[in-house]
């Protein structure tokens, strides 16, 4: 079985170290590459899409999204991905502190797969992001690129 591929696109280089320490903790019945992006342009660049025929240079699986960001925030990036034919079935998880109902709203009409406010407590933070990758990579059948 081939690695599951996580991006982490988020400003906060706490927040993003978190998540990879959360996920080197949780037992995952998969094996993981993880990427990060500090917004969506760098995101946007990792996944190889400089044009508007581009083809992705790295296949993403999974992708854990902050909204907040400069330069490109976490709504542009997911109405990017999401009206893209190659990338539009990967799911989004939205993980922000933000819990104003526009928001969650404007985040599942662009097609967000989760919506999930980011506990303040350390300890919650870690928690909440071992459940959604347990769920995410041991429950959920992710989609193969063809």
């Amino acid at each position: 079985m081939n690695p599951v591929n996580i991006m982490i696109v988020d400003d906060s280089r706490g927040d993003r170290r978190l998540i990879q320490e959360a996920l080197k903790e949780v037992k995952l019945t998969t094996d993981y590459n993880l990427y990060s992006a500090e917004d969506g342009i760098e995101a946007i660049e990792l996944l190889g899409l400089g044009g508007q025929n581009a083809n992705p240079d790295t296949e993403m699986d999974l992708i854990i999204l902050d909204l907040n960001m400069p330069r490109m925030d976490g709504r542009e990036f997911l109405g990017i991905i999401k009206n893209h034919e190659q990338l539009s079935s990967i799911p989004v998880i939205v993980l922000t502190t933000s819990s104003n109902e526009s928001d969650i709203f404007e985040a599942y009409r662009l097609k967000a797969n989760c919506y999930v406010t980011k506990p303040l407590d350390i300890g919650e933070f870690i928690v909440t992001v071992q459940k959604l990758c347990d769920f995410w990579m041991s429950v959920v059948m992710l989609p193969k690129s063809a």
